[in-house]
């Protein structure tokens, strides 16, 4: 009896587990969760420059970020799918030079709210005369 019932807890719990393990959109609609979003922060004592946009065509929008301060972006997906082009970001990475930039293409998070504290997070940092972004925590 005991074998038994301790096959049961074991399959039970076997189970839930692979209910949990599912995709989040298996588990809701994926209109739940309509928004690509990155944020990205400022940990620099100065204002941060840098271009963006999303896919690998069309123009470049730039932006400035205070010391300190932090921006969004977002990405509506079309109805129905979680498929967002990259988000690329580039910037100078020298203060004094200025012949040095960086691109990179982020991730993003997938959310239900267009709010920096959803999205995935980045970070400008400084190091001596140059800036590079890193992933948040």
């Amino acid at each position: 009896m005991k074998a038994s019932a301790s096959l049961l807890m074991v399959t039970l719990a076997v189970i839930w587990m692979m209910a949990a393990a599912q995709p989040a959109d298996a588990i809701v609609g994926q209109n739940e969760y309509p928004y690509a979003v990155v944020c990205l922060r400022n940990f620099t004592d100065v204002p941060v420059y840098y271009s963006f946009r999303w896919g690998d065509s069309g123009q470049w929008d730039t932006r400035e970020i205070d010391p300190g301060g932090s921006h969004w972006h977002s990405y509506t997906y079309e109805q129905g799918s979680r498929v967002s082009p990259d988000l690329y970001v580039k910037f100078n990475t020298n203060f004094n030079s200025g012949a040095s930039v960086k691109e990179y293409a982020l991730d993003r998070y997938a959310v239900k709210e267009q709010v920096c504290e959803l999205g995935k997070g980045y970070e400008f940092i400084r190091e001596g005369n140059n800036i590079d972004l890193q992933k948040g925590e």
